[in-house]
């Protein structure tokens, strides 16, 4: 895929639940993404459709993005509705808007055009590159201290009966998780572009 420089994170949610939109721009030597533009929505299907659209339209977006939606349970057919949209098909590409389903995997793997990939890899992939100094959040984004506050709220928790591991917000400090997802999807978009493996 040529002309990509955005990387883009889409976490889908259930119906009256919030939608978020992470689009990060890549370093000229693709070393490094800023995270240049987050939001978040509470709208039907067809209306944040809509809203994409229109984002996805404006330059310097138009054609030189690369998506990676969220299709875990409900996600997969509002994916397959977007994969439809005609206006999406021409201000990002068909071939450009990639599914992920997260599994309890620790892997993240492609198969027959899907992409996979444990929760906890995902949003290690996050915190990862926050390390390494290698994603940069702009402070003069909208939701810049909405994002702040999921990243100090996520945890990991140990369960006894079940010795799995629950990852996500804690209620007490952040409301919601749906930032840090979208921002992990950026991120894997871009990791498995530079690797080839879209």
């Amino acid at each position: 895929m040529k002309n990509i420089k955005f990387y883009c994170g889409l976490d889908v949610a259930a119906r009256h639940d919030a939608s978020a939109l992470a689009i990060c721009a890549s370093s000229e030597d693709a070393r490094s993404l800023s995270l240049v533009h987050l939001d978040r929505w509470w709208l039907s299907y067809p209306e944040g459709r809509l809203r994409l659209s229109e984002t996805f339209s404006s330059p310097p977006l138009k054609e030189r993005c690369l998506l990676v939606a969220d299709a875990t349970g409900v996600g997969l057919s509002a994916y397959q509705e977007l994969v439809l949209d005609s206006v999406m098909q021409e201000v990002v590409g068909k071939g450009r808007m990639w599914p992920l389903t997260i599994t309890s995997s620790t892997k993240v793997c492609q198969e027959d055009g899907h992409l996979y990939a444990g929760k906890r890899s995902l949003i290690a992939s996050l915190y990862t590159a926050m390390k390494r100094g290698e994603f940069e959040i702009l402070g003069t984004l909208p939701l810049y201290r909405e994002l702040l506050t999921e990243l100090e709220g996520f945890e990991a928790t140990y369960r006894k009966g079940t010795g799995s591991i629950r990852m996500g917000n804690n209620p007490h400090v952040a409301k919601y998780d749906d930032l840090i997802t979208a921002c992990s999807l950026a991120i894997i978009a871009a990791r498995l572009h530079l690797l080839g493996s879209l």
